[in-house]
């Protein structure tokens, strides 16, 4: 795939992607409203297994808004932006973990063993966010001097989506899989972008033009190993895996706004029954609801 735009910033990205809504939609906050649906509870009506294993940072306000409480069966990871790749500081489930194997083999892992595991009459949706190539560089375990750990963190990750793809293909899954594989914002520091102008965080394609493939035995033998020039946001992954899963992803508020005056710009046309489908303010009802219930 030719490079398709993200975000700047790569916590909209992921807002985004879950969430079902674009970045005018996020509001200011660092969360995932409670009011929309992620993409694993659009899933679990059909019976689908969802499993996150990484990174978080979509913002966790209070437990309601913890992964396992979205539709996920299981969240290994961590919640924060950024931190080492031994750091103590990591949540399983609804707890906090403190297991300091280096991230890329600590996820890896755990998405092998569920895989293993898994019922292959079940469908599943899995999110694996690696913290590689995040800063900081941290060393992968038993790298060879001489080469950067950059290169080695990306390794990792390859032997992994190898081992991955093979216990699929064992357990007679991968025909019917559709693997998506995607930046979520242009790189910096050891990064490259080259020859797009910019980095994560700028405005500028280098920030949000981003490279990504698809593969599976759910692509058509006609098309793979070829690339796309269609043009692609990072929201459409959302209804795409809706639209393949065979529900709607429709996650507008049940209450339609009021009809809008012109003759009173101020009136508040969402009232207390309907939320805002674009702006994404109001939400403190949500927020309150959340707290409530932990």
């Amino acid at each position: 795939m030719t490079p398709y735009d993200s975000f700047a910033s790569t916590r909209f990205c992921r807002l985004a992607c879950f969430g079902s809504f674009s970045t005018n939609r996020c509001g200011t906050g660092d969360d995932i409203d409670l009011r929309w649906n992620m993409i694993s509870q659009k899933l679990a009506p059909l019976g689908y297994r969802s499993y996150w294993y990484g990174k978080g940072h979509t913002g966790y306000l209070s437990m309601n808004h913890l992964p396992t409480r979205r539709g996920f069966r299981n969240f290994t990871g961590f919640l924060t932006g950024m931190q080492s790749y031994t750091s103590s500081d990591r949540w399983k489930n609804e707890l906090p973990y403190g297991d300091q194997t280096y991230s890329t083999d600590l996820f890896g892992e755990a998405v092998l063993d569920t895989l293993e595991s898994h019922d292959e009459s079940d469908p599943l949706f899995m999110y694996i966010p690696w913290q590689a190539v995040h800063s900081p560089y941290d060393p992968v375990p038993n790298w060879p001097s001489g080469r950067t750990n950059y290169e080695g963190m990306l390794w990792a990750t390859d032997c992994y989506a190898g081992r991955i793809r093979a216990v699929l293909e064992a357990k007679g899954m991968w025909d019917t899989t559709l693997l998506v594989y995607s930046a979520d914002n242009g790189g910096r520091g050891d990064g490259s972008n080259y020859p797009l102008r910019g980095e994560k965080r700028t405005n500028y394609e280098g920030g949000m033009r981003v490279a990504a493939f698809v593969s599976g035995g759910l692509i058509p033998a006609h098309l793979r190993g070829t690339g796309s020039n269609v043009r692609m946001h990072i929201v459409d992954w959302y209804p795409t895996f809706c639209y393949l899963a065979g529900v709607n992803a429709s996650d507008a508020s049940p209450s339609p706004p009021l009809p809008i005056d012109p003759a009173h710009p101020t009136k508040d046309i969402y009232g207390n029954s309907s939320w805002p489908d674009i702006d994404g303010c109001c939400r403190g009802k949500s927020f309150s609801t959340a707290l409530t219930n932990c």
